[in-house]
């Protein structure tokens, strides 16, 4: 961990007089949304000194994750995989909020799946493997400079900024949730038009704050940027936007906005047919039936179902 750190310590001195020119920073911090390791893929890496800062941020976010993982490399499952009902490798249950989207494999595979045999089997022998099924994490809270350093060199990393205000925010206390929600301002004030950005801070003003009028702020914008965008969009934003009418919704059944909660329901459905939340929401409104009073219960319900979802 600590020569990760000094590693990126040392390169982002080395930025530090380009990084005060004014003119540099809409060269090489433009106001894109970028996901995971696709940042290479943005506008940031449209001149010399963006290839070198993207490059030092991907690599601190490997670094993270390995650490996380304890040493163990995994990668996202590929749609054919997703298909054919390949295993996926989730975390353990441990009561909170997921840090990683859970559909990932080891990028070693498991013996029974490695048709490769003996020379697998050396592989599983000399590196940092083992069986991730329901895995658990090192302290997150360790990896935190890692999510600061590779936001300040890369602002545009999405993933930085919503990943690390999730490890800021595990222990659910007030003070951690306000400083979760300060990281994600930060990130937003680079990032204005991050659909992702905006419902991460939404989700914690919600569950977290049980201010559901902060909530619906947040996600009324998210939904106007996620309609002006919806013919191009990320699938990190998409899926975002796709919360956006869900939470927006149980938003304003709590609220008694019944009509609201039809319009943004048929909205959405224009947009997400196959959603399964969002007609039951729109059928309760149609008969008029009143919101419970737990939006915020209702949307970290959805949440747990959707990773429980896609682990199967």
């Amino acid at each position: 961990m600590k020569p990760a750190i000094w590693c990126g310590v040392a390169m982002v001195g080395a930025l530090g007089i380009g990084m005060s020119t004014d003119g540099l920073r809409p060269i090489v911090n433009p106001k894109v949304r970028v996901s995971g390791l696709d940042i290479h893929d943005s506008a940031v890496s449209g001149s010399l000194l963006g290839q070198f800062r993207t490059s030092i941020s991907a690599y601190l976010w490997v670094q993270s994750d390995l650490y996380l993982h304890n040493g163990v490399q995994m990668r996202p499952l590929t749609e054919a995989e997703i298909k054919s009902g390949h295993e996926v490798m989730n975390s353990a249950n441990d009561g909170h909020e997921k840090l990683h989207n859970d559909v990932v494999t080891t990028v070693i595979p498991p013996k029974e799946r490695d048709f490769r045999g003996i020379f697998g089997d050396v592989e599983r022998a000399t590196s940092a493997w083992k069986n991730m099924k329901n895995h658990t994490h090192n302290d997150p809270s360790q990896s935190l400079p890692l999510f600061r350093l590779m936001t300040w060199l890369d602002p545009s990393f999405i993933d930085g900024w919503t990943t690390g205000a999730m490890v800021i925010a595990r222990d659910h206390s007030g003070l951690a949730t306000g400083k979760a929600v300060d990281f994600l301002k930060e990130g937003l004030a680079e990032n204005p038009e991050s659909i992702d950005i905006l419902t991460s801070i939404a989700y914690l003003e919600l569950t977290r704050r049980k201010n559901i009028n902060a909530a619906v702020s947040y996600l009324e914008k998210a939904r106007g940027l996620g309609w002006a965008h919806r013919a191009s969009m990320p699938v990190n934003e998409r899926e975002a936007f796709e919360n956006t009418y869900r939470w927006l919704a149980l938003c304003y059944r709590d609220l008694g906005r019944r009509q609201d909660v039809i319009t943004v329901c048929q909205e959405g459905l224009s947009l997400f047919s196959d959603d399964k939340v969002l007609p039951r929401l729109l059928d309760g409104a149609m008969k008029g039936e009143k919101g419970p009073g737990k939006a915020s219960d209702d949307a970290k319900a959805l949440r747990d179902d959707e990773e429980e979802e896609h682990e199967h």
